[in-house]
């Protein structure tokens, strides 16, 4: 196997040594069986998304001076079509010089392929895109990649896949053709300080030549080159262009960690800052939960001297929980936690440079920002803007649909609660980050766990009280408010502004002081609606543990929440529900429980 360097730096191309500019597409491809082609009525709406990211690029919402790279996935990419595409804007003048755009080329037949290397725009090597190798009744599957130059020349270099998936061996008429080469671009910081990175396409990653993995190959051909340099190669970045289903599969992960923890693999090839970006394409086609793609990601070694925050937007630092394997343990694992389609933006932080004490203490990634396809409206979880973990949590749960319409479809209130669920939905998606957090925080007493990504089953059973209970005093209480503080709801119950909050726990006494350290100080009522772990009625003679009552009578006096503390049981307002013929019934029912 091939590794052909590539001098960048004599074509004014350097990187910041503090931060660089990405983008990265994540589009929902649908390919022919075979070969694998996006589908001809899905080609101009992929050219159109490849536009918008490019405009996203250009635009720099992760506040860097350019994008420095921008990422394009595996078959992203609709053949001639979509590089002219892509050429078109990169030959502009709003595209910056000293850039380099990496993208997946869907399969590409020999004459199509002929064209484009033959094309004096691409850098010809003979080892790595010689059509002469290629057979007539082969398809190429390869990446582009194009480097806009200082001078603002725009050269490209076109590297076909090494090593064929399943499907691209599991063929019935066609047969993939495998390359035997890799582009390595040697560049370098604008301290003057050398990086470099090269790409593979997806199964390239665990795949192998001559029984070695192919990343170990091209390690060792540019360790071979830095030993007869007396060098070292600073590797900075490698970009995998994934079209996986399962990003997460334990081979995968394996070999993504001894990229950073084989330190006898190619000693003069220097990786502990490397960065390992994962780019894979969408699971779904908005945005929401996906079983199969996604998962883009950064990978960095342990030796990175970064910072973890709790809860950064866009992000997670939870990898092996959203993965659910700890297969990377040993690295640093940043995993975007949009998996649907959509366009992704940060600012990776350049660890080589890291000041090692107080003062440099900093985030991997920074302004990480979701950007919707380009016919699709902004939305809570891809408002072209970073994604607060809890409006991406609680957006997904709203997905699932819970409702009292799915488990009460004959009741004669089925389609009021369906309006009202419709509602309660709607707004809540338009929460804030910090509402939606203590929305679902404050419905749980079981789990005080402040990371979102390690939230739970607690989180998703405190969720779903307080949706069935939102869903029940809508119905009954059509002005009730999903109130801009604390709490779930603001309602007037027995003529009197009351404050609702839904809460699960273990126990009624649990969950009523749990709602009570919720709320600031007020002249209203606190309705609690809690909900113990077998679902009982709240007995009037927990209230001298809790100072609660079970009655409203007259307007608050103190602005003691013991006082003013008003205790139902969810199993009651249940049954409320059950047992009342329209809404007037659910109201005059609600009512006589607390007043």
């Amino acid at each position: 196997m091939n590794v052909v360097n590539v001098n960048l730096r004599d074509l004014g191309v350097a990187f910041p040594a503090a931060e660089i500019g990405v983008v990265v597409s994540s589009p929902l491809l649908k390919l022919t069986s075979e070969p694998f082609k996006n589908t001809a009525g899905t080609v101009t709406a992929r050219i159109a998304e490849i536009q918008g990211t490019l405009r996203i690029a250009v635009s720099c919402p992760h506040k860097q001076a350019k994008t420095h790279f921008t990422i394009f996935p595996e078959c992203s990419i609709p053949g001639p079509l979509g590089i002219r595409a892509v050429e078109e804007i990169l030959a502009s003048a709003e595209w910056p010089n000293g850039t380099v755009v990496i993208g997946g080329i869907d399969a590409l037949r020999r004459d199509e392929y002929i064209e484009i290397v033959s094309d004096g725009t691409t850098a010809h090597d003979a080892t790595i895109n010689n059509a002469d190798n290629i057979a007539a009744d082969e398809w190429i599957n390869c990446a582009v990649t194009w480097v806009k130059t200082a001078s603002g020349e725009l050269r490209r270099w076109v590297q076909p896949k090494l090593t064929r998936a399943w499907p691209e061996v599991d063929l019935s008429y066609t047969r993939m053709y495998q390359g035997n080469g890799v582009f390595h671009f040697e560049a370098k910081f604008d301290n003057d300080a050398p990086c470099s990175f090269f790409s593979l396409i997806c199964f390239d990653w665990i795949g192998s030549k001559d029984s070695v993995r192919v990343w170990r190959r091209v390690l060792r051909e540019i360790n071979a080159e830095q030993v007869k340099r007396a060098a070292n190669a600073a590797l900075s970045w490698i970009f995998v262009l994934q079209h996986n289903e399962s990003p997460c599969h334990q081979t995968f992960m394996a070999e993504a960690s001894a990229l950073f923890t084989d330190v006898n693999e190619a000693p003069s090839v220097s990786r502990q800052n490397c960065c390992l970006v994962l780019a894979n394409t969408a699971g779904c086609e908005d945005q929401g939960v996906a079983a199969k793609f996604g998962f883009n990601s950064i990978v960095y070694s342990r030796a990175a001297m970064f910072m973890k925050g709790a809860n950064p937007p866009t992000y997670s630092n939870a990898g092996s929980k959203l993965r659910k394997t700890n297969a990377l343990a040993q690295c640093a694992d940043l995993v975007f936690r949009e998996n649907g389609a959509c366009t992704h933006s940060f600012s990776q932080r350049v660890p080589n440079f890291i000041v090692p004490d107080t003062s440099g203490r900093t985030l991997p990634i920074e302004n990480a920002s979701v950007h919707p396809r380009p016919e699709q409206a902004p939305n809570p979880r891809a408002p072209g803007a970073p994604v607060p973990a809890s409006i991406k949590w609680l957006n997904d749960f709203l997905d699932s649909d819970i409702g009292l319409e799915r488990n009460h479809q004959n009741h004669t209130l089925q389609q009021d609660a369906q309006r009202a669920h419709n509602r309660n939905k709607e707004d809540l998606r338009g929460l804030t980050g910090d509402r939606a957090y203590s929305c679902i925080a404050s419905s749980t007493c079981v789990s005080k766990e402040k990371s979102v990504d390690e939230w739970g089953t607690p989180q998703i059973e405190g969720a779903v009280a307080a949706s069935l209970t939102l869903n029940i005093l809508r119905v009954a209480f059509p002005d009730a408010q999903i109130p801009p503080g604390p709490g779930h709801a603001f309602v007037e119950v027995a003529n009197q502004p009351v404050d609702v909050i839904a809460v699960r726990g273990t126990t009624h006494v649990d969950c009523i002081a749990h709602a009570q350290n919720q709320i600031d100080a007020s002249n209203k009522y606190l309705l609690v609606i809690s909900r113990d772990q077998d679902n009982m009625p709240w007995n009037a003679r927990f209230g001298k543990f809790t100072q609660g009552k079970t009655k409203i009578s007259g307007a608050p006096k103190f602005t003691d929440v013991n006082a003013r503390t008003v205790i139902i049981s969810q199993q009651e307002l249940l049954v409320a529900y059950s047992h009342s013929a329209d809404a007037d019934g659910l109201r005059r029912s609600l009512d006589s429980l607390v007043s």
